[in-house]
């Protein structure tokens, strides 16, 4: 939900993410009642200070498993987690490397 949150920060469209009129997170702190009437409730437990959750940035670590996960349908997760629910849900296609497998040699 934060990589989801700070789009307009990475973008550079705005400095701060409170600017950002057309998001959630705008609309849950700063909307009309009109605007948060729309917004569903999460289906996760958000942290107690969601502001400062989301103003920090997320490492380039994170930023690479979170599109990962979205480009190859992969779970997002801790390593135990994601292992559990591709096992559960038959996803290994999602873990394993992209492209055909490398002929080996007869005789290596």
């Amino acid at each position: 939900i934060r990589y989801v949150e700070r789009n307009p920060l990475r973008a550079g469209i705005v400095k701060e993410i409170s600017s950002w009129k057309y998001s959630s997170f705008y609309r849950k702190y700063y909307g009309t009642p009109k605007q948060k009437k729309i917004l569903s409730e999460p289906n996760i437990i958000l942290p107690d200070d969601y502001l400062n959750f989301v103003q920090n940035p997320l490492t380039d670590s994170e930023i690479n498993q979170i599109r990962n996960s979205v480009n190859r349908n992969t779970p997002y997760g801790s390593s135990n987690w994601r292992d559990k629910m591709v096992d559960r849900f038959n996803l290994q296609a999602t873990i394993r490397d992209r492209g055909r497998p490398k002929k080996v040699k007869k005789g290596s």
